[in-house]
C-alpha cells in the first residue's frame, strides 16, 4: 500500500513540475530589455540591433498584454535599465 501511495505522489509531483516550470519567470532576466521573447517583435534582424518601422513597433506594442506594456514602459522610465543605445530609440517610439 505504501509503495502504491509513493508511486502516486511521485507521479503527481512530476506532472505538477511541468506546470510550475511554464509559469515561472527566468530569474536572470532583470528587465524587459533582456527578455528576448518580449523584445524580438520590435526588431527586424536576429541580432536585435535594427528597429522595425514606427508603425510595426506601435503594432507590436499594442499586441502585448497590458501587464507587459506596463513593465516595458516602467523600464523605459528607469534609465538604469538602459544597457544599450537602441533601448532609447525604442522607448521614444512606444510612448
Amino acid at each position: 500500500m505504501k509503495l502504491k501511495m509513493l508511486s502516486i505522489a511521485v507521479l503527481a509531483t512530476t506532472l505538477a513540475g511541468g506546470a510550475f516550470a511554464q509559469t515561472a519567470s527566468d530569474p536572470t532576466v532583470t528587465s524587459s530589455f533582456e527578455d528576448t521573447t518580449l523584445m524580438r517583435p520590435f526588431f527586424s534582424d536576429d541580432t536585435m540591433r535594427t528597429l522595425r518601422s514606427d508603425a510595426e513597433i506601435r503594432s507590436a506594442f499594442n499586441a502585448m498584454s497590458p501587464s507587459a506594456q506596463k513593465r516595458l514602459i516602467k523600464d523605459c522610465d528607469n534609465p538604469k535599465q538602459h544597457r544599450n543605445a537602441y533601448h532609447y530609440g525604442l522607448c521614444e517610439k512606444i510612448k
